[in-house]
């Protein structure tokens, strides 16, 4: 068929010799073949423990780690398993238990990229193949096979489906794996065309950074339910390096939550991935991510720098400076401050208030005040701010400082405080 096969075949350290002497079947086929053969140890159970994952799970991992390294030694192509139409059933099975979406209800695939390894191509050629036709071309062509007893054990919940599920209804319904071929390519049909529509209709509205995702909350709202969900798991799956996937329960009760979460509420997803709140935006993010906030001009919390006749102070994107006379060149803002003032570049206190203008001389809180301008809470101390005398008399927001109404000090002797955004 104009391609070579290597052999390759594993102990997951799970049933003693019993295992031992499958891998050894498996390797004198391949040698009276004359095929190039790999075998492979593991300790599934103790990979497992150390894990935190269930056995089931350990074995996959380990063993798709060893068929990959082999793959990648031998510069192959692609991987070939023998999963077969049963298997698709119990796969199916098992993921309307867990409760799947579309995505589950097509099953395994043909061609896919292969597990815990995307580089690599893994094909099932015999997929659309029963294990009933599979065991008699193998007696039909003398064909010795091995039994794996451990598919005997029904605790695990796969063996518990095949004998308890799948077995009593392929003895009624013969047709059982045809009909859900059927379901799995209609269901990766649909699968298909909502991720062209996420990929051309949602993800230009994502900003991707290092270990986030943010969307806009009136992007999120504009998105109809299926893609929302989509979002939701299209992130959780990319942003964390385990290969787990957030149930369809887990997705509906998150949109849920979203919508009666207030600004700077955080929620656990698992996977070391959180989900944040912010006044405009949703933020699906690594817990250890570098927040982002947009374009706030910060200064470290506690920061209080002195201002003196001609100084300079530049911190991050400011620059600031005491003058004789009022000059503004570019996006600067004036201020005049009486002779003997005490100026200083600070951070907001606790309790602190603000004159805004436009409030007839009245005061607020800074925190009403930057609650009402949706400064997220996680920012508000690192604010830039500057002190005339112990009282704020300007809060740099973006690329604005913000002015306390002070007619009684907007004349007279003295210096002007120049603020520069660079």
């Amino acid at each position: 068929m104009g391609f070579q096969i290597h052999v390759a075949s594993m102990d997951h350290g799970i049933r003693g010799e019993a295992a031992a002497r499958d891998v050894q079947h498996v390797r004198e086929m391949a040698t009276r073949s004359e095929l190039p053969f790999t075998a492979g140890n593991a300790n599934a159970p103790a990979f497992g423990k150390r894990e935190g994952i269930g056995l089931e799970e350990a074995a996959r991992r380990v063993r798709y780690d060893f068929l990959a390294g082999v793959a990648l030694r031998h510069d192959a192509a692609c991987v070939a398993v023998g999963h077969h139409a049963l298997d698709q059933v119990e796969t199916i099975l098992m993921h309307i238990v867990r409760g799947s979406g579309t995505k589950g209800l097509r099953g395994m695939q043909m061609s896919s990229p292969m597990p815990y390894h995307e580089e690599l191509t893994l094909v099932r050629p015999l997929l659309n193949v029963t294990r009933d036709e599979i065991e008699a071309y193998c007696v039909e062509n003398r064909l010795a096979y091995c039994h794996d007893s451990s598919n005997d054990d029904r605790v695990h919940m796969r063996n518990f489906i095949r004998h308890q599920i799948v077995r009593p209804l392929l003895d009624r319904y013969a047709h059982l794996p045809k009909s859900f071929e059927r379901l799995a390519a209609a269901a990766g049909a649909d699968h298909d065309y909502m991720e062209s529509r996420f990929k051309s209709d949602v993800l230009p509205l994502i900003e991707q950074q290092e270990g986030a995702w943010r969307i806009s909350r009136s992007d999120y709202q504009s998105c109809h339910v299926a893609m929302r969900r989509r979002l939701l798991r299209e992130a959780f799956r990319r942003l964390q390096d385990r290969d787990i996937e957030l149930s369809s329960d887990a997705t509906l009760e998150i949109i849920d939550w979203i919508k009666g979460a207030q600004a700077g509420k955080v929620r656990d997803l698992g996977g070391d991935i959180q989900l944040r709140v912010s006044y405009d935006s949703l933020h699906i993010e690594r817990r250890d991510a570098e927040q982002h906030f947009g374009d706030y001009r910060l200064i470290a919390s506690g920061t209080e720098i002195p201002l003196r006749r001609s100084d300079e102070i530049i911190v991050g994107h400011l620059r600031i400076e005491l003058l004789d006379g009022k000059r503004t060149t570019g996006r600067s803002t004036a201020v005049h401050v009486p002779v003997g003032a005490e100026v200083h570049l600070r951070t907001r206190r606790k309790g602190e208030r603000f004159r805004p203008k436009g409030m007839a001389g009245r005061s607020r809180k800074i925190k009403d005040w930057m609650i009402d301008r949706k400064i997220p809470r996680q920012i508000r101390d690192q604010i830039p701010l500057v002190s005339l005398d112990g009282d704020v008399i300007a809060i740099c927001v973006g690329d604005t400082w913000h002015l306390a109404d002070r007619p009684q000090m907007t004349t007279g002797s003295g210096l002007f405080f120049t603020l520069v955004l660079e």
